[in-house]
């Protein structure tokens, strides 16, 4: 039985975020998922909620003391990450948290499942990118896979299997399931049998910064395969022609493959290297045009989105609408490449369209994507005072 909160004991919330990663660690990739708790740790710790974040750490061990709240590290593990199940089990134990809150798919899924069924701690579990609710996940991705020996293609099978177990598991006992879009909504009720609430992810509403000529195409996230950053290079080759920069910032997967990509890297394309995210804001709320060519079918609502709409940025995406939200005025859904350059093109040249979108994502923005508000509709979900229709 779930927990829920009475008037009088409100000054005793403690919650508990659970993140395969967090972002100060120093060797961590930037992720949705992570950025998403950094954010509402912070957040929910100055609204007065007792806050602590338990995260798998690369570089970080023991207990941080981090702005308003406690960061518990556990040592990643880079395979079996079901072995720190007893470890993360403990520290819940000894946290005692009334709300374990744990965002995108993972093993941490289950576990948060299995102690909160146990001690009667609520479990929100958020979904992140839209794969992320489908059945098998990591079975089916590990057997595309090429294996160097059969011992090591047999034991991943039975690791990823039992991980897409945990997470079965995990969504199937959660107390509530937050959805980012109404799609993610419909995948749950199909596919899982549960109802959830759509929920937005929230990021901090600055001012706008003013935009500086000359017009900047920026494409900024962890770089590897299924983003497509090819596909940008691609996208400024097409457009020498025009007055504009052509920006990329983030973290490669792979060095050797950044080579690639690079090498066919035009004169009007600049790599910025990766960007911490404290400073991701700025970079994008400096670019006109934000540009993302991530595969069909893999983001959710992608936090370059929303910061995009904070800035005013105008979106041009090749795959991504969550929500049909570009067609809301704040960019372009434009589906190939050509389109793309074309879209591109007509932004570029009638800078009355650049102004009405870059107004239009700013009070998209103001409407959705407020932290403030984001956190206040999760935190009555907290108290149970927000009940699935």
């Amino acid at each position: 039985m779930a927990r829920f909160f009475c008037k009088d004991n409100l000054e005793k919330r403690t919650i508990c975020f659970l993140a395969d990663s967090f972002l100060n660690d120093g060797d961590t990739v930037i992720t949705g998922p992570a950025v998403q708790i950094s954010l509402l740790s912070e957040e929910f710790s100055n609204r007065g909620w007792i806050t602590h974040v338990l995260a798998f750490g690369r570089t970080k061990t023991g207990v941080e003391n981090f702005r308003n709240y406690k960061i518990h590290w556990i040592p990643a593990r880079r395979y079996a990450p079901i072995l720190n199940f007893w470890s993360i089990r403990k520290k819940l134990a000894e946290l005692q948290p009334d709300v374990v809150y744990q965002r995108g798919r993972d093993v941490l899924t289950g576990f948060a499942a299995w102690y909160c069924k146990s001690s009667g701690s609520r479990f929100i579990w958020a979904s992140a990118g839209e794969e992320g609710l489908e059945k098998f996940k990591y079975r089916d991705r590990y057997l595309k896979r090429k294996q160097p020996s059969y011992i090591k293609r047999i034991l991943g099978q039975i690791e990823y299997r039992l991980n897409d177990r945990l997470f079965h598991y995990g969504i199937s006992s959660a107390d509530i399931v937050i959805a980012q879009t109404e799609l993610q909504k419909e995948r749950a009720r199909n596919i899982w049998k549960k109802e959830s609430l759509v929920i937005k992810s929230g990021h901090p509403l600055i001012p706008m910064a003013p935009k500086m000529s000359p017009i900047k195409i920026l494409w900024i996230s962890s770089i590897k395969p299924i983003k497509r950053p090819e596909l940008f290079i691609e996208l400024a080759s097409r457009c020498m022609d025009l007055p504009v920069e052509f920006i990329m910032a983030g973290q490669f997967s792979n060095e050797k493959w950044a080579k690639a990509v690079f090498a066919k890297a035009p004169k009007n394309f600049k790599y910025l290297g990766a960007i911490p995210f404290e400073k991701s804001q700025e970079q994008i709320s400096s670019a006109h045009v934000l540009v993302n060519t991530t595969d069909t079918g893999y983001e959710g609502l992608p936090n370059a989105f929303v910061q995009a709409c904070i800035g005013g940025t105008v979106i041009l995406s090749l795959n991504s609408n969550p929500d049909n939200m570009l067609t809301q005025g704040c960019g372009f859904f434009s589906r190939d490449l050509v389109q793309m350059e074309k879209d591109l093109r007509s932004l570029v040249s009638n800078q009355s369209l650049m102004t009405e979108m870059s107004a239009n994502a700013r009070r998209l923005a103001e409407e959705k994507f407020d932290i403030h508000v984001v956190a206040g509709e999760l935190e009555k979900v907290f108290l149970g005072q927000n009940p699935l229709p």
